[in-house]
């Protein structure tokens, strides 16, 4: 990929499970959308991470028996040692996914 591409994935989270948005070594991206798919009764949270440490950007419930489906407009650099964190705290499968742009 070269600078000024377009960075994009979609993906299923386990149940109280992780998938980390991490480029490669040397390499940052300019996450602008974030998309996350929430069924009833469960949670969804967004954090920076860096080593083993999370600083939470987003938390969504459902307690009230809410399905969502929605973007998240935002502007978040990541980078191969500061990344992003999508955690399911559910006991169901949940959908996630971002765009961005290569940026270096």
């Amino acid at each position: 990929m070269a600078v000024g591409d377009v960075v994009s994935d979609s993906f299923s989270i386990g149940a109280t499970s992780s998938v980390y948005v991490q480029p490669a070594a040397g390499v940052e991206w300019l996450v602008t959308s974030i998309a996350y798919s929430v069924s009833a009764a469960n949670n969804f949270y967004l954090s920076l991470r860096k080593g083993a440490v999370d600083s939470q950007l987003y938390y969504n419930t459902t307690a009230g028996g809410n399905a969502v489906d929605r973007p998240l407009n935002v502007k978040i650099w990541v980078t191969n040692t500061v990344y992003l964190n999508f955690y399911n705290a559910s006991v169901g499968a949940q959908e996630g996914g971002y765009t961005g742009i290569q940026m270096k």
